[in-house]
């Protein structure tokens, strides 16, 4: 991505004489990412300097408004939109995933992630063990979703499905994005819960019932010998 950008927007104003002010140079929620680079926008100049530019948070339309200090007056100024291109690697955006996942054995598990990339990824693939699916492909259990593009632009969703899970499905499933710029990874760990099985429980039960009954015997026969301790008495 780009280290450093300028995105050029020019304010016009309509009437003469009047005057806006900017409190400040730094901009934003993020510290010093956006940067005014004029100390003087009296003459409608309030380009910015974006530092780190990144697909998800920069890629689009900028426009720049000013609003004066007393909203009493309706004098609102909003330059002409500027398109800024963000081009580099693809970006996972880690918060459309869940890290980790837990599913009942028996039970289907479809995960999707959101991926940004402009150039379009070449290649977006899942990895778990020693094997590999690509986008558009399926294999046994395992299927792998066409990417589709988001409502953000340069944004695309991929979705990995898991029928039927066991056990062995137990393990970290790795995505791959590919582009011309680089490459991007994001891990989900998949947690499959065995539940006891029928011919274990059957086992469980028929020892239990077991030594339930050798139980009784014994208090039987405890109980008959006193009973004939008594009468020899």
């Amino acid at each position: 991505m780009s280290s450093r950008c300028n995105v050029v927007a020019k304010l016009q104003n309509a009437e003469t004489g009047k005057r806006k002010r900017f409190h400040d140079k730094l901009m934003g929620m993020y510290p010093h990412k956006y940067e005014l680079i004029s100390s003087n926008q009296q003459n409608g100049d309030c380009s910015i300097w974006v530092t780190a530019a990144k697909l998800e948070l920069d890629d689009g339309s900028w426009a720049c408004q000013v609003t004066a200090n007393d909203f009493y007056i309706q004098d609102t100024l909003t330059s002409h939109p500027v398109r800024l291109v963000v081009r580099g690697a693809p970006q996972v955006l880690r918060y459309t995933a869940t890290p980790e996942i837990f599913v009942e054995s028996g039970q289907s598990m479809n995960l999707s992630v959101v991926v940004c990339a402009d150039p379009r990824p070449r290649s977006v693939a899942w990895e778990w063990g020693s094997l590999r699916l690509q986008g558009g492909n399926e294999m046994g259990k395992f299927k792998i979703n066409d990417v589709i593009q988001e409502e953000g632009e340069d944004c695309y969703l991929t979705t990995i499905h898991v029928k039927d899970t066991s056990v062995t499905d137990s393990r970290t499933y790795y995505l791959l994005v590919e582009n011309d710029k680089g490459r991007d990874t994001h891990a989900v760990e998949l947690y499959v819960n065995e539940p006891l099985q029928m011919s274990i429980l059957v086992i469980v039960a028929g020892a239990f019932l077991d030594g339930l009954l050798v139980l009784v015997c014994v208090c039987i026969y405890a109980i008959k010998a006193e009973k004939c301790n008594f009468s020899s008495n």
